[in-house]
């Protein structure tokens, strides 16, 4: 079967070979990078090999949406319809979500949809209501299908889109533009040349300058939004994609996630080089804003002047998150810098401090979803790690430690998680889990031991405790 993606339109900004294992999550709006390697997680090591589904290559903190009320209407609502928690959207074998903002996506009015699925059956409602596409970084989602302009909320800016024009994906209700037509607003128009075509404003934004929506930067260029899922970027940054100078066509230069070694297989954070001399197809990188050393050239509160590249030979003066630094710079009502934020979101190649909600430190060690659960914080979500029911967790390290109460364990300087000790005696963990010795501090660990202690129904049957985000072998 061809390998369906909506989002030919959306090239994957997958900036990173990070995580296996910490999808981020809130209840709220996404968007981001990251390339740090993921830190070591309680009882992450037994995942089961078929549990392989890769979580975006850049999950961060977890950014939640700062406004909005709570859900206000039962559990339940179909893929594609408008949503402002993940509790509001149906469940299917792969739990529902509420997606709003992501890299190049942005959803308006949020959109119901399911993160992890396989294949069209797995989405809420089944495989005649929505089709699962990759969303990005080889992570699939749910979309809604439709047959006519009208199956869409099109008054929100939905489009019926075939994302693949004669190939068979089928047509799926998206938030692009097809012609300046879908486009409302002054000066506004629809960049047909766009991977995916969005809407922007004629004098949009140059690279590294301020944003809210992808409207506001520049043709060819999205907002790494303040407030979007995987995102944190101090009054958001436009950017691009981009493997070399030349893709940063609206100002900046190229910096890179990950590099090309043919002669170090080992240590190559890449390590799929299809031949010598070719381009590792798992580089990616976003345009960053130049700015000189020594001294600070970089105006904007939030960010500093920094060398950032994987090498010498590829590194550059650019204008990076800094938030702790450099006096702030947040632009959401309520929400704080956290100066150490960044070694899920990338902070190893673009730079530390970001900008998040208050730390909900009563959802650490609770069960969450990638779009809900985790205010402020890190979840390790079951549809891509297998972590039963989802763990709300907190990035730590030496110079960035836990709240009290808690303990930092499988970091290092600061590449570590947060998690609430537990009484081995006792076993006080939730269902699904259980206490065990880790690295010197007492953890709850995954211990599923039936289908019913997971979201998705599909306890391991290999015995490790985990969930099987494929489903592939489940307990009998």
């Amino acid at each position: 079967m061809r390998e369906r993606t909506v989002l030919s339109l959306l090239p994957v900004l997958a900036v990173a070979g990070l995580a296996c294992g910490s999808a981020t999550t809130t209840s709220g709006d996404d968007g981001g990078t990251g390339d740090a390697s993921p830190a070591d997680v309680p009882g992450e090591a037994d995942t089961p090999a078929e549990a392989d589904i890769q979580p975006p290559d850049s999950p961060t903190e977890t950014i939640e949406d700062a406004g909005g009320d709570e859900p206000d209407a039962a559990p339940g609502r179909a893929v594609g319809a408008p949503c402002n928690h993940a509790e509001q959207c149906a469940d299917g074998p792969v739990p529902g979500e509420c997606l709003t903002m992501v890299w190049a996506i942005e959803a308006p009015n949020g959109y119901c949809t399911a993160i992890g699925c396989h294949d069209d059956a797995d989405c809420p409602g089944g495989a005649a209501a929505a089709a699962c596409a990759e969303l990005y970084g080889g992570v699939r989602a749910c979309f809604r299908r439709c047959e006519v302009e009208i199956d869409c909320r099109n008054s929100e800016g939905y489009r019926c889109i075939d994302p693949d024009g004669d190939d068979p994906a089928p047509s799926v209700c998206l938030p692009f533009c097809r012609g300046n037509e879908d486009c409302t607003g002054t000066n506004v128009a629809c960049d047909m040349g766009g991977h995916p075509p969005l809407c922007h404003d004629e004098a949009g934004h140059r690279n590294g300058e301020p944003c809210v929506h992808h409207a506001d930067c520049a043709a060819g260029s999205y907002c790494l939004a303040e407030r979007a899922l995987f995102g944190g970027w101090p009054r958001g940054y436009c950017t691009q994609d981009c493997l070399s100078e030349e893709d940063c066509g609206n100002g900046g230069t190229c910096v890179i996630s990950c590099v090309d070694d043919d002669d170090r297989t080992v240590t190559d954070p890449c390590d799929d080089d299809t031949r010598p001399g070719e381009p590792d197809p798992n580089n990616r990188g976003i345009c960053m804003e130049n700015c000189t050393l020594p001294g600070d050239s970089c105006t904007r509160p939030g960010y500093r002047c920094k060398v950032l590249g994987p090498t010498t030979a590829t590194s550059h003066s650019v204008c990076a998150p800094d938030c702790g630094d450099s006096g702030g710079g947040c632009g959401e009502t309520g929400w704080t810098c956290d100066p150490y934020a960044g070694v899920f979101l990338g902070g190893a190649t673009f730079g530390f401090g970001r900008c998040q909600p208050p730390l909900d430190t009563a959802a650490l060690g609770g069960s969450c979803r990638i779009t809900s659960g985790c205010r402020g914080g890190f979840c390790l979500a079951e549809s891509l790690t297998g972590y039963p029911r989802g763990l709300c967790a907190e990035e730590c390290g030496f110079l960035d430690p836990c709240p009290a109460d808690f303990e930092c364990t499988g970091g290092g300087l600061f590449a570590g998680f947060c998690f609430r000790p537990c009484s081995l005696s006792a076993d006080d963990c939730r269902a699904g889990t259980r206490c065990n010795e880790i690295g010197g501090m007492s953890a709850c660990v995954p211990n599923c031991t039936t289908n019913d202690d997971c979201l998705n129904g599909c306890c391991h049957q290999d015995g490790t405790g985990f969930c099987d985000p494929q489903r592939a072998r489940c307990m009998m």
